[in-house]
C-alpha cells in the first residue's frame, strides 16, 4: 500500500510517501508563513522523485495535531481536497500518537510527548503502560506551562540561576 502523508502541525512541515512500510520519498521544509503556497509544490516534488514516480497512491494521511491551528487547517484542507479529487481514503493521525509509536514498538513502558506550543507552554500527552493494548493515554493531550507540567507530574523545575 502506497500512502502519502503530510505533517503541518509545527514550525517545519513534511511530506512523505511510504510503500508497505518503506519510505520512498520525503521533503522537510519550513512552512510557517507560506505553507498554503508552498505545500502543493512540495507534494508534487515528492511525488516526482525517482523512487515515487510512476506509481499511484492508495491512501492519504494527515496529522491532526496538536499544533499550529493555521498549519493544521492548511494541511487538513489540502489533503481532504486531494482525497476528494483522487477518490482516495483519508486517515487523520494524532501527531503525538505518531511520535509515540516508535517508542511503544521498542517496548518503552511510559511515553510522554512534549511539543512546543506558544510562549513557554507545551502540548503534553502521556501514554503507558503500553503492553499489548497499543498506546493507552494516561494524561490526555493538554496545553500547560512548564511550571504546571512539572507540578502535575510531582517534579521540581530545575533552577536556571547560577
Amino acid at each position: 500500500m502506497r500512502i502519502l502523508g503530510i505533517e503541518t502541525s509545527a514550525t517545519h512541515s513534511s511530506v512523505a510517501v511510504v510503500e508497505d512500510g518503506v519510505l520512498q520519498g520525503e521533503r522537510y521544509f519550513a512552512g510557517r508563513m507560506s505553507l498554503s503556497e508552498s505545500l502543493p509544490a512540495h507534494v508534487q516534488g515528492v511525488l516526482e522523485t525517482e523512487d515515487v514516480a510512476g506509481a499511484g497512491l492508495d491512501a492519504l494521511a494527515v496529522s491532526l495535531g496538536p499544533g499550529s491551528f493555521t498549519g493544521l487547517r492548511v494541511g487538513v484542507a489540502a489533503v481532504k481536497a486531494m482525497a476528494h479529487a483522487l477518490e482516495l481514503p483519508l486517515v487523520g493521525i494524532p501527531t503525538h500518537e505518531a511520535l509515540a509509536w516508535p517508542f511503544a514498538i521498542a517496548g518503552v513502558e511510559m511515553i510522554c510527548i512534549l511539543q512546543h506550543a506558544r510562549k513557554a507552554d507545551v502540548y503534553s500527552t502521556t501514554y503507558g503502560p503500553v503492553g499489548g493494548a497499543g498506546l493507552v493515554p494516561i494524561h490526555e493531550t493538554s496545553v500547560l506551562s512548564a511550571e504546571e507540567w512539572t507540578a502535575a507530574r510531582g517534579m521540581r523545575r530545575p533552577s536556571t540561576r547560577f
